[in-house]
């Protein structure tokens, strides 16, 4: 697959996996046509390397981490891709390893080591470039709780939970809480599901 295809794939993915208007501030920023990137990114179109070397930089990554993303991508044969309900719960997931990682001064290092992978594709789940599994929140979770003997575990306690995970659930569409719910049944684990029981009767 030719580099500008790998990065075609990592962009398309990242994007199927952003909150609203990611695509639009990007365009914005980088003062790209919003048709030129949509064309690119449904492979109609190419992008010169100069604006994937941009985009990669904003996003901040360098461009050969952006490829390397592309070859992942390219190994899971896109399936996840088409799969929306699948991608949908990694919209907060940004926030989330953010927000967990500063309020317990913690390294991208430390929280990879965590969960036995690569600081480089960790860095991927924290920007949003790669799902982040249930498994991987439930493993963080738990290691915050061997340190910090005062976290109060969300997956066992959800309404006393002091990370600001249930905002962005509130903030989901009826048909978005529909397709959560659908996947959160799959997983089959209830300290997972009880991640997202603010999800109610949706």
């Amino acid at each position: 697959m030719k580099i500008a295809e790998l990065f075609r794939l990592a962009l398309k993915n990242y994007f199927a996996v952003s909150p609203r208007g990611a695509q639009t501030r990007l365009a914005k920023e980088l003062n790209i046509s919003k048709s030129n990137l949509n064309d690119f990114l449904k492979g109609r179109k190419p992008l010169s390397e100069e604006k994937r070397s941009e985009i990669s930089e904003y996003f901040g990554f360098r461009y050969e981490e952006m490829i390397a993303l592309g070859r992942r991508w390219a190994e899971f044969n896109e399936s996840l891709a088409g799969d929306s309900r699948t991608l949908l719960l990694n919209q907060f997931s940004p926030d989330l390893l953010e927000n967990i990682r500063k309020e317990y001064s913690l390294s991208m290092k430390d929280v990879a080591d965590w969960l036995g992978i690569n600081e480089s594709d960790y860095k991927f789940k924290e920007k949003g470039f790669f799902p982040l599994s249930f498994s991987d929140v439930a493993i963080i979770f738990s290691k915050i709780a061997e340190i910090e003997p005062g976290f109060k575990n969300p997956l066992k306690s959800p309404k006393s939970a002091n990370i600001k995970i249930f905002n962005k659930v509130e903030k989901m569409s009826g048909e978005e809480k529909k397709a959560a719910k659908e996947i959160l049944e799959k997983e089959k684990n209830k300290e997972e599901s009880s991640l997202l029981s603010g999800l109610g009767s949706a």
